[in-house]
């Protein structure tokens, strides 16, 4: 491997329930009834916000204009990043990591990069090798984030090994032709998650990220 390629919602920061908390408040703001948290976590694990607005909108049948949403998600979002803290072991496995290494998030870019400030996690990327949704044509599980990663270390996608908790990171990862590992130490439901991550393609799973030097040759 040449190039590791970290999710960040739910693989570097625990944020999958703060950032779901901040979609069903949203949605009740805009008088949108009917999407908790919990639910919200079972509905759009991996999804970009676009994705999700759209899929409100097209399920409730509520007008809503789409961009005063995204919006109200994000301010929602940055409101609660303090109770977003980074998973076990992350920085442990980022100081070990010798070869090269990136962030590929189908989150906001300022949500992210606020996220990684917040925990001490955004001095191993820096902002150049942090990429998001914005940056391509299709978010995951299109493979366009992870090959614009690769192209831009000048890797080969059979070189990089991606980590990732959803589904539609690892078929996007898949895509690209890339090794994945499923995470799921961030899980509810760690043989449900786990299940998943096998079905949509992960060469191997990990409850937590430092079992990657078990599986590949990193340092």
């Amino acid at each position: 491997m040449k190039l590791v390629v970290f999710d960040c919602d739910g693989t570097l920061v625990s944020s999958e329930y703060s950032n779901n908390r901040a979609i069903a408040r949203a949605a009740k703001k805009l008088g949108i009834e009917g999407y908790e948290t919990e639910d919200c976590i079972q509905k759009f694990r991996g999804c970009n916000l676009e994705m999700i607005v759209k899929k409100i909108i097209s399920e409730t049948g509520v007008f809503v204009d789409e961009n005063s949403f995204l919006q109200a998600i994000k301010i929602m979002s940055l409101s609660l990043s303090d109770d977003i803290k980074s998973v076990d072991n992350a920085h442990f496995v980022l100081e070990e990591l010798k070869i090269s290494k990136a962030v590929a998030s189908n989150g906001d870019r300022e949500c992210v990069i606020k996220y990684l400030k917040n925990n001490n996690l955004f001095e191993f990327f820096g902002e150049e090798k942090i990429f998001t949704q914005d940056q391509v044509a299709n978010p995951k599980p299109a493979p366009d984030i992870f090959l614009h990663a690769a192209a831009y270390f000048k890797v080969n996608p059979q070189e990089c090994l991606v980590i990732e908790d959803s589904e539609m990171g690892v078929i996007a990862a898949k895509k690209a032709g890339m090794n994945v590992v499923g995470y799921i130490g961030t899980a509810f439901i760690k043989e449900r998650r786990k299940s998943k991550l096998i079905e949509s393609g992960a060469d191997h799973i990990i409850n937590d990220l430092k079992e990657i030097y078990d599986l590949y040759d990193l340092i």
